[in-house]
């Protein structure tokens, strides 16, 4: 007869399980605590670009804190030189209670941090209100980047958190992140704060795609906008998925980004934007069918398909299952060239 064995208590949380990037933006000590994390994990070593090789280390446990997973609070404070109780206080973290686990302290964020570049990652606490930053982001790094030259000024549409943005700055020497949701804006903000080596150079600003910005400005023009169709893009409990929501179809809203980065073009300039090739039962394929518009209107397009069928070689199907009236779908990249 085996012992019966009585499971852990599951832990209860208090403090912020998120980060409300707009409330912290308003806040001078919650700025100030918030760059003073980013700063000493920085200093621990904390960047997702390089290889972790003992996972016993200082490093290790602020890459697992910056990845937002728990830690013994006191382990926590020892790393960050702040105490539990200004984190939780300042909405930065939540903590456990003493009597389950020790107890644990977890921050309201992660810190993507990539070639020493930040990024502030609100902890997801629901589908809907979500800031988006996943994979594709540096998929698109990574087939921009051999094509970039040096220039002057940038915009990154649709920025979520702002790391493509910053990143940007890299190459360009004025960089726009735009952003018509309040949380992300607040949050590409936050991402700029914490990137002081940037001041001056990224400029964030709430706006509908490319609302206010002056066409044909820019030497470089970015985008990764939603695809999912309005009728898929929704959470458990039925509320829309702002960061997914493409349109009716998925394909409206990646068009109003296609077109409004092509208007935004300075000779010479090249914008980069990811939707979903797709093909419908009936023969039309909305992205080719505008990129041939484009290139009638004397542009150069080019359709690039993205690392997303490698990494997930059922995407295809979820697309259909999503648009049942598509008979073939692509993750892909459109670069798109105006003449010099």
């Amino acid at each position: 007869m085996s012992a019966e064995v009585t499971p852990a208590p599951t832990p209860t949380w208090t403090g912020a399980t998120t980060l409300d990037s707009p409330t912290v933006l308003a806040h001078e000590r919650a700025r100030a605590d918030l760059r003073s994390i980013v700063e000493r994990l920085r200093e621990l070593g904390v960047d997702f670009g390089s290889p972790l090789a003992d996972p016993d280390t200082p490093r290790a446990r602020a890459m697992r804190l910056a990845g937002l997973d728990a830690l013994p609070a006191g382990e926590v404070e020892r790393l960050l030189g702040i105490t539990g109780d200004r984190l939780v206080a300042h909405g930065l973290a939540m903590r456990t209670d003493p009597d389950t686990q020790g107890p644990l302290l977890a921050l309201s964020f992660g810190v993507f941090t990539v070639r020493g570049i930040a990024a502030i990652l609100p902890r997801p606490a629901g589908e809907a209100d979500r800031v988006y930053l996943a994979n594709d982001t540096t998929w698109m790094l990574e087939l921009l980047w051999p094509r970039l030259r040096r220039g002057a000024r940038a915009v990154d549409l649709g920025a979520g958190t702002g790391f493509l943005a910053a990143s940007l700055t890299q190459r360009f020497d004025q960089v726009v992140a735009t952003d018509v949701h309040p949380a992300a804006a607040a949050t590409a903000r936050l991402t700029a704060l914490v990137n002081p080596q940037l001041a001056g150079r990224l400029h964030v600003v709430r706006a509908d795609i490319a609302a206010g910005l002056r066409p044909g400005a820019f030497d470089l023009v970015t985008a990764n906008p939603p695809w999912v169709p309005s009728a898929a893009a929704v959470d458990r409990d039925g509320r829309p998925v702002f960061y997914a929501d493409g349109g009716a179809t998925g394909f409206e809203l990646p068009l109003r980004f296609l077109h409004a980065a092509a208007d935004l073009l300075a000779p010479g300039g090249l914008a980069a934007v990811m939707c979903v090739d797709g093909t419908f039962t009936d023969g039309r394929r909305p992205v080719a069918a505008a990129c041939a518009q484009l290139d009638e209107d004397g542009f150069t397009t080019e359709i690039v398909p993205t690392p997303l069928a490698r990494s997930h070689p059922g995407f295809e199907e979820l697309a259909r299952n999503r648009l049942p009236s598509l008979a073939a779908a692509g993750h892909v990249c459109v670069f798109v060239t105006r003449p010099g």
